[in-house]
């Protein structure tokens, strides 16, 4: 009996850790951003363009908190999700100095401010920029505490910012055009001017050493091997975590059990810790499946304290033995 529970322990944490098993491992894949005969950059296909360092004049923008920024493009197809990032200066999808976006058919801003969260949220949205494929031209200026934006030359938006906004910027974060720096974020479209201005300097995005080209990026299972914090996040719920460590006690406690010469409590983890990091591992390779360092420490633990409990039982003396020592 006690196998029998084991084995359908064993399929059920399976089911559970792999489904609904479509296999997505990760692979490479060639960056699909051209520089086409005119200098315009093309993304007909998942790609960026991203710079080498921190993003151009974003130090001399914090300082003077004030940046002008100037694109003109257009979008491939008129509904694009994520937001599709246009230009970014950020880290990754949760945290951002300032991004340009279409999100559906809208035109959306996210500017990071004392006042909005790491994510630039709530942001600001222009509704049905990108109906059709023409091409537009945008400029948004911040400065005196103001952020305007005027599309194909007539004013949009005029909002009031805090005092010192840009004070709140991260001087380390990148500028990438056409997709996150994490690449799961893409926007497929054409870009022709992509330019950025902090007082008299002023940087061609498109035309710079500043700028580079990658070859291309790790594909694969919602992008996680390029978020190796992730798998230490504590992002679960409390149920989740709970569930991780009293469902393995059964499982320690049975592998003792059900040996005749139990297994010592140290093997019993071990196993139970190899399988545990192999299902972990496999996760990798399915779509939708979130590895976590956390889950298998849980795991383990409670493996351990089930063969610790176990253990203790197996070394009890029998009743009658008592019986007899007491007469």
């Amino acid at each position: 009996m006690g196998w029998l529970l084991l084995a359908v322990f064993a399929v059920s944490y399976l089911l559970v850790a792999l489904s609904p098993f479509k296999w997505n491992p990760p692979h490479w894949e060639e960056n699909g951003a051209r520089a086409e005969f005119d200098s315009t950059l093309s993304f007909a296909s998942i790609g960026m363009v991203q710079s080498v360092r921190s993003a151009p004049l974003l130090g001399a923008a914090i300082d003077n908190n004030e940046l002008r920024l100037k694109l003109r493009l257009r979008s491939a197809e008129s509904s694009q999700q994520g937001p599709a990032r246009i230009f970014t200066i950020s880290a990754d999808p949760y945290s951002r100095n300032l991004t340009v976006g279409q999100e559906d058919r809208d035109l959306v801003v996210r500017l990071r401010t004392p006042s909005t969260t790491p994510n630039g949220l709530p942001p600001y949205v222009v509704s049905k920029v990108f109906e059709s494929n023409s091409w537009h031209e945008l400029e948004l200026l911040i400065a005196d505490n103001e952020l305007r934006l005027s599309l194909d030359g007539s004013e949009v938006l005029a909002d009031p910012l805090p005092t010192d906004a840009l004070r709140s910027w991260d001087p380390d974060f990148r500028a990438a055009l056409g997709n996150e720096l994490t690449w799961d974020r893409p926007w497929l479209g054409d870009i022709s001017v992509a330019e950025i201005r902090v007082g008299v300097q002023e940087v061609d995005l498109l035309r710079t050493e500043a700028m580079e080209l990658p070859s291309g990026f790790w594909s694969g299972n919602d992008w996680l091997m390029i978020h190796p914090r992730s798998l230490f996040s504590l992002d679960h719920s409390t149920t989740d975590l709970v569930l991780n460590f009293l469902c393995f006690i059964p499982v320690g406690f049975l592998l003792i059990m059900v040996r005749p010469h139990p297994f010592s409590v140290a093997v019993s983890i071990g196993v139970i810790a190899l399988g545990s990091l192999l299902v972990e591992s496999a996760q990798f390779c399915f779509a939708g499946r979130y590895p976590s360092a956390i889950d298998w420490v849980l795991n383990v633990v409670g493996t351990g304290f089930g063969a610790l409990l176990a253990y203790s039982l197996k070394q009890r003396p029998p009743a009658d033995n008592l019986r007899e020592r007491r007469n």
